[in-house]
């Protein structure tokens, strides 16, 4: 019969982890003012409550994709801080964005003569695309547009490799940048993601963006040693059954895991419409305290099968198989994938939990 404690996965968020974080990557860039992106609810980790522990930091500038989460991010910190809204203005958007006091990041020229005729005058940033080939206004373009009548509080563009210190296209990218940059004298500018803080002081401006690294995942390309950050996020999931399997049987749907012998396994209420990603393979695994736990077979939508046989203490149902926590990164690539999918994949349905205590 199955025990009563809850049956559903949790997210535990460490916000002094986070916090830590932030001031780490303060202290790499002293000269420039730090600014946080909290674009898709926060990287999924949750913008109601990494929003305000980040203002109470000392964060002033934050960074969003669309305006709605731009309308969301300042009912939550009121006034003060200055928001940007990535994608920039579209029609039937400027009133919404005048409204809550978003400034768009203008990314092309119909952008830029929307909010010359509508904007009234409020302020905006310019991003010129210096070599990633996404978002932005082309450096080629940069020449032979106009930008009188525009109120540009801030002049960015956005590094492509900077998870690969070495490649050559840093230092392309940051030539160029350094050329719109003399356009535009005494307006702030903005280079910097979170791996791009760790290319050096040249690189860092007058302010940075950090994502990824709030939480705690290494910025840089997986072959690189990581930065020492504090991991921010676990997922909890909880055991639902335990079982015994005998040799030959196979687990989950295909029956892709054939038991190569007596095995103890869990059925935890976890599975890929919480965020577990169907790609994980062999080598994918949760803990139980510093115990490894294979995942077994495929993951079905609400329920995952690990191998609990190594496990030395007594489990019950309601007990937890922990995912994530210090080992994102390692996780993350063991699912074919990087850690920003993982953390932006899980789902509204896992429920948050935050403590302020470190741990």
């Amino acid at each position: 019969m199955l025990n009563p404690r809850p049956t559903s996965p949790e997210l535990h968020v460490n916000l002094d982890a986070l916090i830590a974080n932030y001031s780490w990557f303060c202290a790499q860039a002293p000269n420039s003012k730090t600014g946080v992106a909290l674009k898709a609810n926060a990287y999924g980790i949750g913008m109601d409550a990494v929003g305000p522990a980040l203002l109470e930091a000392g964060c002033t500038v934050f960074f969003v994709a669309h305006i709605s989460e731009g309308v969301r991010l300042r009912r939550l910190l009121g006034s003060a801080p200055l928001i940007y809204v990535l994608h920039g203005a579209a029609t039937g958007e400027v009133e919404v964005m005048l409204a809550h006091r978003l400034y768009p990041v203008l990314n092309s020229r119909p952008q830029i003569a929307l909010w010359r005729n509508d904007g009234a005058g409020a302020p905006a940033a310019l991003h010129v695309d210096t070599g990633m080939n996404r978002t932005g206004l082309p450096f080629a373009e940069l020449p032979e547009t106009k930008f009188d009548e525009l109120n540009l509080q801030m002049i960015m563009s956005h590094l492509a490799c900077a998870a690969t210190p070495e490649h050559p296209l840093n230092e392309i990218q940051r030539d160029r940048f350094l050329q719109v940059t003399r356009q535009f004298p005494g307006i702030a500018a903005s280079f910097c993601n979170s791996a791009g803080v760790l290319l050096g002081d040249e690189y860092h401006f007058d302010l940075t963006r950090i994502g990824i690294g709030l939480f705690g995942a290494s910025p840089l390309h997986a072959s690189l040693p990581p930065p020492p950050l504090t991991p921010v996020a676990r997922i909890q999931a909880p055991i639902i059954q335990l079982k015994t399997v005998s040799k030959s049987e196979t687990v989950g749907y295909g029956g892709t895991f054939c038991a190569p012998g007596a095995m103890q396994i869990a059925i935890l209420a976890y599975g890929y419409a919480d965020g577990l990603p169907r790609s994980v393979g062999a080598t994918s695994f949760g803990w139980v305290g510093k115990t490894p736990t294979s995942i077994l077979g495929r993951v079905s939508m609400d329920l995952t099968v690990v191998d609990v046989s190594q496990v030395k203490k007594p489990l019950e149902i309601g007990d937890h198989i922990e995912f994530l926590g210090p080992d994102l990164d390692a996780f993350a690539q063991s699912c074919n994938g990087e850690a920003y999918e993982i953390l932006t994949s899980i789902s509204p349905r896992v429920k948050r939990v935050y403590k302020r205590e470190a741990s």
